[in-house]
Formats: C-alpha cells, structure tokens, sequence
C-alpha cells in the first residue's frame, strides 16, 4: 500500500483533533482581550460586557396607566423629606467635608505608634543572641529532665 493511499485511509475516518469547533471570540472593548461571543464579563480588567438597555422615560413605561393632570396628581414626584434635596453649593460644602474627614482619618493612621510588648528580646542582656542561647538551653534541660522521669518510671 503506497504512503498516499494510507493517508487517504486515515483521513475517511475522522478522529478528535480534525473535529474541532473554535467557539466565536470577540474583544473587550476596555483592554482588548479576546473574550467568547456570549461572555457578560471580561475576565482580564473585569468590564461589564453586557449589552445596555436603552433608558426609557417613566412616561413611555407607565403608558395611558400614568398619572396625569386630569387627575390632579402632580406629574413631579417630589421628595418627602425636602431637607434630603439639596443644592450644588450645599454638595460642594459636603465634598469639603469628605475630604477634611478622609485627611483626619489618614492622619490618624499614619501614626507611628510604638508597639507594647510584654517581653522584648531586643532589651534582653545578650541582644536577640542572647535570648536565643537562652532560650535553646531552657529547652534541653526541660527535654533532659522529661527524659530522665520517663528512664525512672519505664527503666529496667
């Protein structure tokens, strides 16, 4: 059998690699990464990719079950609390002071605060050094009195 013919034997018979489907990819319109047609966020800078619905007016919703001025209902809806509508002035008073408030707040965080400790090896005779030669030494002597007790009790 000729290598042409084999290959034309093979290739009746389709295996995994030739039955691929690439799935549609588009791009993120905030980072250009490549993102599947139907995905509602790109997993790259994370952006909403979902289509935006159009705003529509309250009037275009409601339709002839709205309000209207045969009615006598006023077709502004109006606050019940009228201290919560304010002016561009009284937002700017505000967003100074946000901004005096975030500084405090900064300030206070930004505090260095010195650290109580209860025992400071730092302050021990020997430095660091000297706390760990002590330290090291505690623990074998505890280890040779445990094993000592433990030669009493199960010795020969």
């Amino acid at each position: 059998m000729s290598g042409s013919a084999r290959r034309e034997e093979f290739k009746d018979h389709l295996r995994g690699a030739d039955v691929v489907s690439v799935a549609p990819r588009t791009r993120c319109p905030a980072c250009s990464a490549s993102v599947p047609l139907n995905a509602h966020w790109c997993s790259l800078c994370h952006v909403d990719l979902r289509s935006k619905p159009e705003p529509t007016s309250v009037g275009a919703v409601l339709g002839r079950h709205g309000p209207s001025e045969r009615d006598g209902i006023p077709l502004a809806v109006t606050s019940p609390h009228p201290q919560e509508i304010s002016s561009a002035d009284d937002r700017h008073d505000t967003d100074q002071d946000l901004d005096l408030l975030a500084a405090t707040m900064l300030t206070r965080l930004a505090v260095d605060e010195p650290r109580t400790r209860l025992f400071d090896p730092a302050d021990a005779p020997g430095g660091k050094w000297g706390f760990a030669a002590a330290a090291f030494a505690a623990v074998v002597v505890v280890l040779l009195v445990v094993y000592t007790v433990l030669g009493f009790v199960f010795g020969r």
